[in-house]
This record gives C-alpha cells, sequence and structure tokens, in this order.
C-alpha cells in the first residue's frame, strides 16, 4: 500500500513514476502492492508473532497471511517469496505447542499446495505433506475432527493422483494411510476414501482392460471385487487362446499332437485333460511343459475299425468344457474307412475319412452371445456394473478369436512298392469339414523276380546237360 505524496506523482495501472528528492537508490527497490486492510492484517500479525511469549495462534495466524499472499495472486514468484515465510510461520508454531495437531495439519496443506504446482507433482513435497499428516494425526489420534480430517487430506490425493492416471501413486497412498491406521490403532476408514478406493480400483481396471488386455484385467478386478463379482451365472470365460491339434497317420499308427496356449487360469485345464486321457490306457499318452503345452497321443492299430474304436474311447474321456470342442470333433470323424485289395499280383490300399469342425465353430459363438447377453443385462448406472460389462464384452471377444485361432492338420504317409513313401496333408479350420482319401498300391514283385530266376537257372542247367549229352553221343558215332 502506497501513499502517493505530492500530489505530482503518477499512478497507472501499470506502473508507478517515482521522484527522488535525493541520489537514486543504489538497488532496485522492490515494490509490493497490498491492499491497506490486508497490510494491517499482516503488520498486526507480525507485532503480534514477534512479541515477548508469542503463542502459537499468533504464528499460526502469520502464516494464514502468508499462505494467502502466496496463493492469491496465482504468480509463481510471488508464491516462493511467501511460501518460505509461511513454512517458517507454521515451523515456529510446531515448536511452540508440538502437542497441537492444528499446525502439522496446516503446515500439510501448504506443502501440498507447493507440491501440486508441477505436473506431476513435485514428491519431495508430497513426502513432506504426508509427513506432517502423520505427525497431526499421532497428536490427534483422540480427536474425532483431526482423524476425519487426515483421512480427507488422504482421499483428495488419492483422487488427485488417479484422475491423473497414476495409480501407483494413489496406492501408495493409501498403503501409507494403511499403515498409520495400524500404527495407530484406529480406523481412518471414511464413507469418502471408502469411494475414492472403489473408484480407484475401477478406473485402474480399465486403465489394464484398454492396455493389456482382458485375463489382466481381470485378475486385478478380482483382487478389488472378489472372483464372485467377475463371473457371470450364465457364462463362462475362455482358458485358452488358441488350439492346434496336428495328426499324422500311417499305416498302421497315428499320431496326435495337441498344442495349447493356456491362459492364466488354463494350465489347470490342459492337465486336467492330459489326466483324463492318460486314465483310459488305449494309447501313449505324454504332456511337455513347453509354450505352448503340448499333448502327445500315440495310437497304433490294426484297421480302422480298430483305430475308430480308441478314439471314440479318447473322445469320451475328454473333460465337458467348450476348449475341446475341436478336439471332439477330430477324434469322433463323420466316416472313417481304410481297406485292401488283394489281387494277388498286387495290393491296394485305400483310406477315406471324413472330419467335420462345424461344432468347433458353433460353441465358441454360442459362448461368447451368453457373455455378451450378461453383459447387456447388467445395470449401467453403477460404474462397477459398467466396468463388468465391458470386462464381459471382451471376454466375448477372447471367445470369437479363439475360433479363429484354431485348426486341426491332417497328414497321411502310405508306402506304395515301388516307390518312395507318399505324403498328403490337409488343414481343416472350425466350420469347415473335409473328406480325406489316399490309396497306395504294392505289387508282389518279389515271387515274380524269384520264379524268373529259378526258370532262368534250370533253363541254364537243361541247356548245359542236353549239350553234354549231345557232345557224348556225337563221339560214339
Amino acid at each position: 500500500w502506497l501513499k502517493l505524496t505530492p500530489e505530482d506523482y503518477k499512478l497507472t495501472a501499470e506502473s508507478i513514476t517515482w521522484s527522488y528528492d535525493a541520489e537514486d537508490p543504489k538497488e532496485p527497490i522492490d515494490f509490493v502492492l497490498m491492499r491497506p486492510l490486508l497490510w494491517d492484517r499482516l503488520h498486526s500479525a507480525r507485532q503480534a508473532a514477534v512479541a515477548g511469549n508469542a503463542p502459537a495462534s499468533a504464528h499460526m495466524a502469520l502464516g494464514d497471511i502468508y499462505k494467502e499472499l502466496a496463493t492469491t495472486a496465482g504468480d509463481r514468484a510471488i508464491f516462493e517469496r511467501y511460501f518460505s515465510l509461511a513454512v517458517a510461520a507454521y515451523s515456529q508454531a510446531k515448536i511452540k505447542a508440538p502437542e497441537d495437531p492444528a499446525p502439522y495439519l496446516l503446515l500439510s496443506q501448504l506443502y501440498r499446495t507447493r507440491a501440486e504446482l508441477d505436473q506431476p507433482a513435485d514428491s519431495t513435497y508430497v513426502a513432506l505433506a504426508l509427513n506432517e499428516l502423520a505427525n497431526a494425526l499421532e497428536h490427534g489420534v483422540r480427536d474425532p475432527e483431526i482423524v476425519e480430517t487426515v483421512s480427507q487430506n488422504f482421499a483428495t490425493l488419492v483422487a488427485r493422483a488417479r484422475l491423473q492416471g497414476d495409480f501407483d501413486t494413489a496406492n501408495s497412498y493409501l498403503q501409507r494411510l494403511d499403515e498409520l491406521a495400524e500404527t495407530s490403532q484406529i480406523s481412518l476408514e471414511s464413507d469418502t476414501l471408502t469411494e475414492e478406493r472403489r473408484r480407484l480400483a475401477i478406473d485402474w481396471v480399465t486403465t489394464v482392460l484398454q492396455n493389456q488386455g482382458p485375463g489382466p484385467a481381470r485378475a486385478v478386478f478380482e483382487e478389488h471385487f472378489g472372483q464372485e463379482n467377475s463371473l457371470p451365472a450364465t457364462a463362462r470365460f475362455a482358458r485358452i487362446n488358441s488350439l492346434h491339434v496336428d495328426i499324422e497317420t500311417e499305416t498302421g499308427d497315428r499320431v496326435i499332437t495337441i498344442e495349447a496356449a493356456p491362459r492364466a487360469e488354463g494350465e489347470a485345464l490342459v492337465q486336467a485333460l492330459y489326466d483324463a486321457l492318460a486314465s483310459v490306457g488305449v494309447a501313449d499318452v505324454a504332456l511337455y511343459d513347453e509354450q505352448p503345452l503340448l499333448i502327445r497321443i500315440d495310437l497304433p492299430f490294426e484297421d480302422a475299425s480298430h483305430l475308430l474304436d480308441k478314439q471314440q474311447t479318447l473322445a469320451a474321456a475328454i473333460p465337458p468344457e467348450p476348449e475341446w470342442t475341436l478336439l471332439s470333433d477330430v477324434l469322433i470323424p463323420q466316416r472313417l474307412t481304410w481297406t485292401y485289395a488283394d489281387e494277388g499280383w498286387r495290393t491296394i490300399e485305400n483310406y477315406e475319412e471324413h472330419v467335420s469342425l462345424l461344432a468347433a465353430m458353433a460353441e465358441p459363438g454360442v459362448q461368447a452371445l451368453a457373455l455378451s447377453q450378461a453383459a447387456s443385462a447388467l445395470d449401467d448406472v453403477d460404474p462397477l456394473n459398467t466396468l463388468r460389462a465391458q470386462l464381459w464384452q471382451a471376454e466375448a471377444d477372447v471367445w470369437r478369436r479363439l475360433a479363429g485361432n484354431a485348426s486341426a492338420h491332417f497328414s497321411l504317409t502310405l508306402d506304395p512298392v515301388p516307390g518312395p513313401p507318399v505324403t498328403q496333408s490337409w488343414l481343416l479350420e472350425p466350420g469347415e469339414q473335409i473328406v480325406m482319401t489316399g490309396s497306395a498300391t504294392r505289387y508282389q514283385v518279389m515271387p515274380y523276380v524269384l520264379l524268373a530266376i529259378t526258370v532262368y537257372f534250370a533253363f541254364i542247367v537243361i541247356t548245359y546237360a542236353l549239350w553234354r549229352w549231345g557232345g557224348g553221343r556225337g563221339g560214339e558215332i
């Protein structure tokens, strides 16, 4: 506040033109414009704080004025000028009344204001603010208003971090709060804080769902809201991301390799499948701990009927899970024949197998539809239900993608005689069906070769004998 005298001094909105009667000052003069009433308050507060035996309340009052001067102008330079003065005033109040929680709360609020001038918030001043809150709680643990204030301050910090998407920082605030509650042996929960925890968990799951997918998001969801709230009553989640079955067949032997890429809970599903297949005893079954997981089934057989019986036994042992629909379709073909036609001088081997994967296409669609319907039935007024709907829709997409990440590859190797082995292969995807055929002819070459050799040697022997006989008779004549 400046009283301009004499009258020829000029005051404008932007500057003051000053005339000196004597020489100019050696250092720049810093003019601080202040309302007269505020100046009176500041002057009075200073006088009260420097008086002998000034109480803590006098220093807190002075700190309040410095804080007001620091924050009302909206200027960083002005804030820094008065910030240190406010810290000094509040700190002096702590010295005067170390058992009073009030100066700790005021200092905590000041540190938090300073921290929030930077984006992201300055972690040093945030830590100082939290320490002062802990001190306030220590000295005011029996005061319900202090406890409520500390709780509300933590809720505000958590809310700000949540809105900025800094979930790790928000969780660190909650962990610090829980530690303070355990140390002080009181409950610091409030309706506001409980709701803030809920919103933080919802926002966190939403972010994980967008960035990492439904599997990790569901794990975070269940950690905060329980598994019972994540599972729909009328649908289930897919437990594998892909399924590929490779069927290698040759005369008298078939090897089936199941390659499954499990999700977080899918390894138990694959283990259960292995246990079920190995328990029936109709084939050699091995599980390989690889990524993706592999189950190898070796099926020696005598004829088509024998092979079909073994496959039907394995199919009956498969756990009734929708993920294994494709495997069941492979093990139960529409038709399987393997015949031999013996024509004496040759044998003709004929193979035919009709496989349909229509059910393997339909089942994931049924599961996806059930999840979509469950999501649509939720009341979207509650943000938690909105999140559950998003999660279930994302899980429905996992089922839809599973139909596109599944296949059955067939290969058939037959041995014609003469000639090298002949291999044919087919690739079948869910929703398709195919009739696979193969044929090989084995000529009975060796018996005829042996007969020809026998006839040839007999001819040589007879010819030689006739020659010797003819040569002897000629000498006698």
